[in-house]
């Protein structure tokens, strides 16, 4: 029979603890690589995001996606010309002219369409024409470059650009359809 050394708990309880304090280590070294990749990912890339202006389908995700935020915080601004805008991001996926309701125009409450729950047919009808009339009246065209850049669970993404009369960048912004 050999002889077994028993170690004092002392020395045990030490020894687990630097197992748990260097896998805690190890674990946020691997978060700090795989953030950094993130990161990598996440600056804008014009060839990247060239080679991939296809919608998809929605099973993997576009590339574009994660640099769409580098995209608008440090490459389009405000005023860029609709040539620089096609020179940096390629033909946008539609390029046209839509109604659309002005930011800074605010609904009525008279034609708040949650005021019809619990109105009589009659009451809904003249809420409902009225809205539609207010809609209608207060639509305004905007030319809109729009470009792909992935999905949702459900909805497709783009980034929207929005051209002046002069046919330079007035807004941008994202928006799911």
């Amino acid at each position: 029979m050999g002889f077994v050394r028993k170690l004092p708990l002392a020395t045990i309880k030490m020894n687990k603890l630097i197992k748990y304090v260097f896998l805690i280590i190890l674990i946020n070294l691997i978060s700090c690589v795989s953030k950094s990749k993130e990161k990598d990912n996440s600056i804008f890339n014009q060839k990247i995001w060239l080679d991939n202006m296809e919608l998809g389908d929605g099973l993997k995700q576009n590339p574009r996606a994660p640099m769409t935020n580098d995209l608008m915080n440090n490459h389009i601004k405000n005023g860029m010309s609709r040539t620089e805008i096609i020179d940096l991001l390629g033909q946008p996926f539609k390029d046209e002219i839509q109604e659309r309701l002005p930011n800074d125009i605010h609904q009525p409450d008279s034609i708040n369409l949650r005021s019809i729950i619990g109105e009589s047919d009659e009451k809904r009808q003249k809420i409902l024409t009225d809205y539609n009339n207010w809609y209608h009246q207060n639509l305004r065209p905007d030319t809109l470059l729009i470009y792909t850049v992935g999905w949702t669970m459900t909805d497709s993404i783009f980034l929207v650009v929005k051209l002046n009369d002069k046919n330079s960048v007035n807004e941008f912004w994202i928006e799911q359809n």
